[in-house]
Protein backbone atom coordinates (compact mmCIF):
# COMPACT_ATOMS: atom_id res chain seq x y z
CA UNK A 1 0.00 0.00 0.00
CA UNK A 2 1.41 3.43 -0.86
CA UNK A 3 0.63 6.09 1.80
CA UNK A 4 2.11 9.87 2.10
CA UNK A 5 5.29 9.78 3.85
CA UNK A 6 7.45 13.30 2.59
CA UNK A 7 5.96 15.84 5.17
CA UNK A 8 5.79 13.61 7.91
CA UNK A 9 9.76 12.96 7.52
CA UNK A 10 10.35 16.34 6.27
CA UNK A 11 8.52 17.54 9.71
CA UNK A 12 10.47 14.26 11.87
CA UNK A 13 13.92 15.63 11.95
CA UNK A 14 15.47 19.01 12.81
CA UNK A 15 16.78 21.63 10.20
CA UNK A 16 20.50 20.65 12.07
CA UNK A 17 19.59 16.47 11.23
CA UNK A 18 18.75 16.70 7.83
CA UNK A 19 21.51 18.76 6.59
CA UNK A 20 24.02 16.20 8.47
CA UNK A 21 22.10 13.45 7.10
CA UNK A 22 22.31 15.26 3.42
CA UNK A 23 26.23 15.49 4.21
CA UNK A 24 26.60 11.60 5.07
CA UNK A 25 23.62 9.98 4.31
CA UNK A 26 25.03 6.85 6.67
CA UNK A 27 24.19 8.91 9.51
CA UNK A 28 20.39 8.64 7.95
CA UNK A 29 20.60 4.69 8.40
CA UNK A 30 22.32 5.29 11.90
CA UNK A 31 19.24 7.60 13.28
CA UNK A 32 16.95 4.70 12.28
CA UNK A 33 19.02 1.91 13.40
CA UNK A 34 19.07 3.35 17.02
CA UNK A 35 15.35 3.88 16.59
CA UNK A 36 14.27 1.00 15.13
CA UNK A 37 13.80 -2.44 16.20
CA UNK A 38 13.97 -5.16 13.83
CA UNK A 39 11.86 -8.49 13.97
CA UNK A 40 11.89 -10.89 11.58
CA UNK A 41 9.96 -13.90 11.10
CA UNK A 42 6.40 -12.77 12.89
CA UNK A 43 4.66 -14.02 10.54
CA UNK A 44 4.88 -16.31 7.39
CA UNK A 45 3.55 -13.82 4.87
CA UNK A 46 6.14 -11.29 3.73
CA UNK A 47 4.16 -8.06 4.02
CA UNK A 48 5.89 -4.30 4.54
CA UNK A 49 4.56 -1.84 6.65
CA UNK A 50 4.31 1.50 5.32
CA UNK A 51 7.39 3.91 5.83
CA UNK A 52 5.12 6.11 8.51
CA UNK A 53 3.83 2.99 10.41
CA UNK A 54 7.09 1.85 10.73
CA UNK A 55 8.63 4.56 12.51
CA UNK A 56 5.91 5.29 14.65
CA UNK A 57 5.87 1.66 15.85
CA UNK A 58 9.46 2.05 16.17
CA UNK A 59 9.73 -1.85 15.06
CA UNK A 60 9.48 -3.34 11.79
CA UNK A 61 11.10 -6.22 9.77
CA UNK A 62 14.35 -5.78 7.71
CA UNK A 63 12.74 -5.38 4.59
CA UNK A 64 9.97 -2.56 5.99
CA UNK A 65 13.27 -0.84 7.62
CA UNK A 66 15.02 -0.62 4.47
CA UNK A 67 11.70 0.80 2.78
CA UNK A 68 11.45 3.00 5.68
CA UNK A 69 15.56 4.51 4.93
CA UNK A 70 14.68 4.85 1.07
CA UNK A 71 11.19 6.74 1.91
CA UNK A 72 12.74 9.04 4.53
CA UNK A 73 16.08 9.54 2.39
CA UNK A 74 13.86 10.71 -0.43
CA UNK A 75 11.60 12.87 1.59
CA UNK A 76 15.16 14.70 2.82
CA UNK A 77 16.26 15.12 -0.82
CA UNK A 78 18.65 12.61 -0.80
CA UNK A 79 18.79 9.95 -3.87
CA UNK A 80 18.29 6.88 -3.05
CA UNK A 81 16.65 3.49 -3.72
CA UNK A 82 16.53 -0.57 -3.02
CA UNK A 83 19.13 -1.72 -5.26
CA UNK A 84 17.31 -3.63 -8.20
CA UNK A 85 18.69 -7.31 -7.99
CA UNK A 86 18.99 -7.36 -4.20
CA UNK A 87 17.11 -4.99 -3.02
CA UNK A 88 19.81 -3.69 -0.58
CA UNK A 89 19.34 -0.03 0.63
CA UNK A 90 21.30 2.36 -0.75
CA UNK A 91 22.32 6.25 -1.27
CA UNK A 92 23.80 8.17 -4.24
CA UNK A 93 27.18 9.81 -3.10
CA UNK A 94 30.37 10.98 -4.71
CA UNK A 95 29.01 9.76 -8.24
CA UNK A 96 28.06 6.12 -7.25
CA UNK A 97 25.12 3.92 -5.11
CA UNK A 98 26.49 3.48 -1.70
CA UNK A 99 25.20 0.19 0.71
CA UNK A 100 23.72 1.57 3.64
CA UNK A 101 24.90 -0.59 6.51
CA UNK A 102 22.39 0.09 9.67
CA UNK A 103 24.24 1.10 12.99
CA UNK A 104 27.86 1.99 11.13
CA UNK A 105 28.54 5.76 12.00
CA UNK A 106 31.64 5.86 10.04
CA UNK A 107 32.13 8.07 6.38
CA UNK A 108 30.73 5.35 4.14
CA UNK A 109 32.98 6.49 1.50
CA UNK A 110 35.72 5.12 3.24
CA UNK A 111 34.20 1.24 4.49
CA UNK A 112 34.78 -1.90 2.91
CA UNK A 113 31.92 -2.15 0.18
CA UNK A 114 30.16 -5.40 -0.50
CA UNK A 115 32.47 -7.82 -2.66
CA UNK A 116 30.81 -7.83 -6.18
CA UNK A 117 30.39 -10.02 -9.33
CA UNK A 118 28.63 -10.48 -12.46
CA UNK A 119 26.51 -13.16 -14.16
CA UNK A 120 25.94 -13.06 -18.01
CA UNK A 121 22.92 -15.04 -19.50
CA UNK A 122 23.78 -16.90 -23.20
CA UNK A 123 21.85 -19.24 -25.25
CA UNK A 124 22.19 -22.71 -25.50
CA UNK A 125 25.36 -23.75 -27.25
CA UNK A 126 23.40 -26.85 -28.51
CA UNK A 127 19.64 -25.07 -28.63
CA UNK A 128 20.46 -22.03 -29.93
CA UNK A 129 18.06 -18.98 -30.14
CA UNK A 130 15.62 -21.12 -31.86
CA UNK A 131 14.84 -22.90 -29.17
CA UNK A 132 12.92 -22.10 -25.56
CA UNK A 133 12.05 -18.23 -25.65
CA UNK A 134 13.93 -17.04 -21.77
CA UNK A 135 11.73 -15.28 -19.61
CA UNK A 136 12.28 -14.42 -15.73
CA UNK A 137 9.93 -15.85 -13.48
CA UNK A 138 7.88 -17.72 -16.21
CA UNK A 139 10.83 -20.41 -17.53
CA UNK A 140 13.88 -19.38 -15.26
CA UNK A 141 15.52 -17.61 -12.00
CA UNK A 142 18.82 -17.03 -10.27
CA UNK A 143 19.18 -17.18 -6.63
CA UNK A 144 21.53 -16.42 -3.88
CA UNK A 145 22.17 -18.45 -1.09
CA UNK A 146 21.52 -16.19 2.11
CA UNK A 147 21.03 -17.52 5.51
CA UNK A 148 20.59 -21.38 4.19
CA UNK A 149 17.97 -20.49 2.05
CA UNK A 150 18.00 -19.39 -1.47
CA UNK A 151 16.72 -16.11 -2.49
CA UNK A 152 15.41 -15.00 -6.34
CA UNK A 153 17.41 -12.22 -7.65
CA UNK A 154 14.60 -9.25 -8.55
CA UNK A 155 15.14 -9.14 -12.10
CA UNK A 156 11.50 -7.48 -13.97
CA UNK A 157 9.16 -10.30 -13.86
CA UNK A 158 8.97 -11.60 -17.50
CA UNK A 159 11.69 -9.97 -18.67
CA UNK A 160 13.10 -11.37 -22.42
CA UNK A 161 15.74 -9.83 -23.10
CA UNK A 162 18.79 -11.41 -21.37
CA UNK A 163 20.87 -12.64 -23.38
CA UNK A 164 24.67 -10.93 -23.61
CA UNK A 165 23.27 -8.50 -20.60
CA UNK A 166 25.72 -8.16 -17.15
CA UNK A 167 24.07 -7.81 -14.05
CA UNK A 168 25.89 -6.96 -11.43
CA UNK A 169 25.44 -9.04 -7.94
CA UNK A 170 27.38 -10.01 -4.65
CA UNK A 171 29.71 -12.77 -5.08
CA UNK A 172 28.48 -15.87 -3.30
CA UNK A 173 26.82 -19.39 -4.27
CA UNK A 174 23.80 -19.31 -6.43
CA UNK A 175 21.16 -21.33 -8.04
CA UNK A 176 20.06 -21.38 -11.67
CA UNK A 177 16.52 -23.27 -12.55
CA UNK A 178 15.04 -23.50 -15.96
CA UNK A 179 11.41 -25.05 -16.70
CA UNK A 180 9.42 -26.27 -19.60
CA UNK A 181 6.28 -26.33 -18.82
CA UNK A 182 4.11 -29.88 -20.35
CA UNK A 183 0.36 -29.66 -21.17
CA UNK A 184 -0.62 -31.49 -17.79
CA UNK A 185 0.65 -28.54 -16.00
CA UNK A 186 3.67 -30.50 -14.95
CA UNK A 187 7.53 -28.74 -15.60
CA UNK A 188 10.60 -30.68 -16.41
CA UNK A 189 13.26 -28.30 -14.06
CA UNK A 190 17.04 -28.31 -14.51
CA UNK A 191 19.03 -26.73 -11.75
CA UNK A 192 22.65 -26.00 -11.75
CA UNK A 193 24.72 -24.42 -8.66
CA UNK A 194 27.58 -21.94 -9.51
CA UNK A 195 29.62 -19.84 -7.40
CA UNK A 196 30.21 -16.02 -8.41
CA UNK A 197 33.53 -14.69 -6.73
CA UNK A 198 34.28 -11.13 -6.28
CA UNK A 199 34.87 -9.48 -9.66
CA UNK A 200 34.43 -12.55 -11.91
CA UNK A 201 31.53 -12.15 -14.65
CA UNK A 202 29.65 -16.00 -15.01
CA UNK A 203 28.52 -17.18 -18.07
CA UNK A 204 25.70 -19.17 -17.77
CA UNK A 205 23.82 -20.83 -20.63
CA UNK A 206 20.40 -21.16 -20.56
CA UNK A 207 19.31 -24.83 -21.07
CA UNK A 208 16.23 -25.96 -21.15
CA UNK A 209 15.08 -29.54 -21.18
CA UNK A 210 12.95 -31.07 -24.05
CA UNK A 211 9.55 -31.69 -23.95
CA UNK A 212 9.36 -35.11 -25.36
CA UNK A 213 5.94 -36.22 -25.21
CA UNK A 214 4.17 -36.86 -28.54
CA UNK A 215 1.66 -34.81 -30.35
CA UNK A 216 -2.06 -36.60 -28.44
CA UNK A 217 -5.04 -36.54 -30.43
CA UNK A 218 -8.00 -35.66 -27.75
CA UNK A 219 -11.11 -36.71 -30.37
CA UNK A 220 -11.96 -36.43 -33.70
CA UNK A 221 -14.85 -34.07 -34.78
CA UNK A 222 -16.53 -33.41 -38.29
CA UNK A 223 -15.86 -30.72 -40.12
CA UNK A 224 -19.24 -29.76 -40.59
CA UNK A 225 -19.37 -29.97 -36.66
CA UNK A 226 -16.39 -27.37 -36.75
CA UNK A 227 -18.22 -25.28 -39.23
CA UNK A 228 -21.07 -24.82 -36.69
CA UNK A 229 -18.30 -23.43 -34.19
CA UNK A 230 -18.18 -19.40 -33.43
CA UNK A 231 -16.65 -17.04 -35.87
CA UNK A 232 -18.52 -19.03 -39.04
CA UNK A 233 -16.93 -21.71 -41.46
CA UNK A 234 -13.46 -19.53 -42.14
CA UNK A 235 -11.81 -21.37 -38.71
CA UNK A 236 -13.34 -24.71 -39.88
CA UNK A 237 -12.31 -24.85 -43.26
CA UNK A 238 -8.38 -24.06 -42.36
CA UNK A 239 -6.04 -26.74 -43.62
CA UNK A 240 -3.92 -26.01 -40.96
CA UNK A 241 -6.36 -26.29 -38.07
CA UNK A 242 -8.15 -23.41 -35.87
CA UNK A 243 -8.02 -22.28 -32.22
CA UNK A 244 -11.31 -21.42 -30.21
CA UNK A 245 -11.27 -19.40 -27.27
CA UNK A 246 -14.45 -18.78 -25.57
CA UNK A 247 -14.19 -16.28 -22.83
CA UNK A 248 -15.56 -14.09 -20.39
CA UNK A 249 -13.46 -10.45 -21.20
CA UNK A 250 -14.70 -8.96 -17.88
CA UNK A 251 -12.97 -11.27 -15.99
CA UNK A 252 -8.86 -12.05 -15.17
CA UNK A 253 -8.47 -15.45 -16.48
CA UNK A 254 -9.67 -14.60 -19.44
CA UNK A 255 -7.43 -11.61 -19.38
CA UNK A 256 -4.56 -13.26 -18.69
CA UNK A 257 -4.87 -15.70 -21.44
CA UNK A 258 -5.05 -12.41 -23.87
CA UNK A 259 -2.37 -10.86 -22.19
CA UNK A 260 -0.72 -14.39 -23.58
CA UNK A 261 -1.79 -13.99 -26.48
CA UNK A 262 -0.41 -10.37 -27.35
CA UNK A 263 3.02 -11.64 -25.70
CA UNK A 264 3.17 -14.40 -28.44
CA UNK A 265 1.31 -12.59 -31.34
CA UNK A 266 4.72 -13.11 -33.62
CA UNK A 267 5.16 -16.33 -33.00
CA UNK A 268 1.54 -17.24 -33.59
CA UNK A 269 0.78 -15.01 -36.33
CA UNK A 270 3.30 -17.60 -38.14
CA UNK A 271 0.94 -20.17 -38.05
CA UNK A 272 -1.60 -20.19 -41.09
CA UNK A 273 -4.73 -21.08 -38.56
CA UNK A 274 -7.99 -19.06 -37.43
CA UNK A 275 -7.32 -18.49 -33.59
CA UNK A 276 -11.39 -17.26 -32.89
CA UNK A 277 -11.69 -15.32 -29.37
CA UNK A 278 -15.58 -16.15 -28.54
CA UNK A 279 -17.59 -13.70 -26.66
CA UNK A 280 -21.43 -14.22 -25.19
CA UNK A 281 -23.14 -11.46 -26.51
CA UNK A 282 -21.75 -7.83 -28.69
CA UNK A 283 -21.53 -5.77 -25.53
CA UNK A 284 -18.44 -8.44 -24.52
CA UNK A 285 -16.50 -7.04 -28.06
CA UNK A 286 -16.27 -4.02 -26.74
CA UNK A 287 -14.32 -5.71 -23.92
CA UNK A 288 -11.79 -6.91 -26.16
CA UNK A 289 -8.98 -4.33 -27.71
CA UNK A 290 -7.95 -5.29 -30.87
CA UNK A 291 -4.20 -3.81 -30.46
CA UNK A 292 -1.60 -6.10 -30.20
CA UNK A 293 -3.74 -9.40 -30.46
CA UNK A 294 -2.13 -11.63 -33.08
CA UNK A 295 -3.10 -11.08 -36.95
CA UNK A 296 -4.79 -14.18 -37.47
CA UNK A 297 -7.40 -13.69 -34.26
CA UNK A 298 -10.64 -12.91 -34.98
CA UNK A 299 -13.95 -11.47 -32.14
CA UNK A 300 -16.75 -13.73 -32.94
CA UNK A 301 -20.28 -13.60 -31.47
CA UNK A 302 -21.48 -16.97 -29.82
CA UNK A 303 -24.96 -15.98 -28.58
CA UNK A 304 -25.44 -17.41 -25.28
CA UNK A 305 -22.27 -19.43 -25.43
CA UNK A 306 -24.44 -21.95 -27.84
CA UNK A 307 -21.73 -23.23 -29.96
CA UNK A 308 -19.77 -24.05 -26.47
CA UNK A 309 -22.94 -25.88 -25.11
CA UNK A 310 -22.48 -28.01 -29.00
CA UNK A 311 -19.15 -28.38 -28.28
CA UNK A 312 -19.40 -29.91 -24.44
CA UNK A 313 -21.99 -32.25 -25.98
CA UNK A 314 -20.04 -33.61 -28.11
CA UNK A 315 -17.15 -33.75 -25.99
CA UNK A 316 -18.41 -34.56 -22.46
CA UNK A 317 -14.81 -33.52 -21.10
CA UNK A 318 -15.21 -30.09 -22.34
CA UNK A 319 -17.78 -30.07 -19.89
CA UNK A 320 -17.31 -26.87 -17.26
CA UNK A 321 -18.61 -23.98 -16.18
CA UNK A 322 -15.27 -21.80 -16.01
CA UNK A 323 -13.29 -19.78 -18.37
CA UNK A 324 -11.50 -19.64 -21.02
CA UNK A 325 -12.59 -23.12 -22.69
CA UNK A 326 -9.84 -23.64 -25.27
CA UNK A 327 -9.92 -25.96 -28.01
CA UNK A 328 -7.23 -26.89 -30.93
CA UNK A 329 -8.15 -28.70 -33.87
CA UNK A 330 -6.34 -29.91 -36.88
CA UNK A 331 -7.99 -29.32 -40.27
CA UNK A 332 -8.34 -32.94 -40.47
CA UNK A 333 -11.04 -31.97 -37.63
CA UNK A 334 -8.53 -34.17 -34.90
CA UNK A 335 -8.76 -32.45 -31.57
CA UNK A 336 -5.38 -31.74 -30.37
CA UNK A 337 -5.77 -29.26 -27.62
CA UNK A 338 -8.68 -28.91 -25.01
CA UNK A 339 -8.00 -26.69 -21.69
CA UNK A 340 -10.70 -25.61 -19.11
CA UNK A 341 -10.56 -22.49 -16.83
CA UNK A 342 -7.53 -21.00 -15.76
CA UNK A 343 -4.35 -22.55 -16.21
CA UNK A 344 -1.00 -20.41 -16.25
CA UNK A 345 0.82 -20.59 -19.74
CA UNK A 346 -2.20 -21.84 -21.71
CA UNK A 347 -1.35 -19.63 -24.60
CA UNK A 348 2.13 -21.00 -24.19
CA UNK A 349 0.44 -24.36 -24.60
CA UNK A 350 -1.63 -23.02 -27.93
CA UNK A 351 1.52 -22.14 -29.58
CA UNK A 352 3.23 -25.49 -28.50
CA UNK A 353 0.40 -27.53 -30.25
CA UNK A 354 0.44 -25.53 -32.99
CA UNK A 355 4.17 -26.14 -34.08
CA UNK A 356 3.68 -29.73 -33.12
CA UNK A 357 0.61 -29.75 -35.27
CA UNK A 358 3.07 -28.88 -38.03
CA UNK A 359 6.11 -30.43 -37.51
CA UNK A 360 4.43 -33.47 -37.01
CA UNK A 361 1.61 -32.85 -40.22
CA UNK A 362 -0.70 -34.49 -38.07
Amino acid sequence: MITPYKRFFQRAFSAEQQMSFRSNPQRLADELAGDIAVLNGVDRYNGMATPVGAYRMKITDAMSRDILFVAAARSLGIPARLEPLNLRPQFWQSGRWIDVRFGVSEDPSGSEAPEKGKIRFLPSSWQGTDGTAAAYHLNFTVARLEDGMFRTLSIPFGEKEVYGKSYEVLAGTYRLITGTRLRDGSVKVRCRYFEVRPGEEKELELVFREESEELVILAQVSDEFLQSLPGGDTPGLSPSGAAWAWLEPEREPSKHLLRELRELAAELEKWDGTICLAVPNEDAVELIAAAGLPSNAVVAVDPAEQGLERLQAELPSAATSERPVVLVADGGGRVTMLSKGYKLGTGAEMLKTVKHMESAKV
